[in-house]
């Protein structure tokens, strides 16, 4: 059986060198992994692998995907609500919902034909779980 998939896509800053650059990111989320809260009972519990990835070196204007797992281990759904963007730009925020014992993926997609330089990227979350009410994951590489 397929899991659900979720898409979204917003637009974030990237600075290479010294200019500021917008790049365009995409987010999916299909199914899987472990930080934990606790504290309220019956709440939704985030759980993570890997908050961090770097690509390395990449050419310019390929695309690349990057997937984190996150689970709930809680006994309500965990409501995972993309944090706003920067730079003035517009975009509806996205929101992914994990149902309790589940888990799903985020894949963050790069695409570089925009960057040069080194370029870090965080996706930010906001999250209903009280104990781990801010989820962040950063990307990082280095496009030749």
């Amino acid at each position: 059986m397929k899991p659900p998939t979720w898409r979204s896509t917003a637009v974030f800053c990237v600075v290479a060198g010294s200019a500021l650059a917008l790049g365009k990111w995409s987010a999916w989320a299909f199914s899987s992994w472990p930080v934990a809260s606790a504290g309220v009972p019956d709440a939704p519990r985030l759980a993570t692998g890997r908050r961090e990835h770097d690509l390395g070196a990449l050419g310019q204007g390929g695309t690349h995907r990057v997937a984190f797992a996150v689970s709930n281990r809680g006994a309500r759904r965990l409501i995972l609500t993309e944090r706003g963007n920067c730079c003035g730009e517009e975009t509806p925020p996205v929101q992914l919902v994990v149902p309790p014992g589940r888990s799903l993926d985020v894949v963050i997609e790069l695409d570089t034909s925009r960057w040069f330089g080194q370029v870090r990227h965080v996706a930010e979350y906001d999250t209903n779980d009280p104990q781990a009410p801010r989820l962040a994951f950063t990307i990082t590489a280095l496009v030749e």
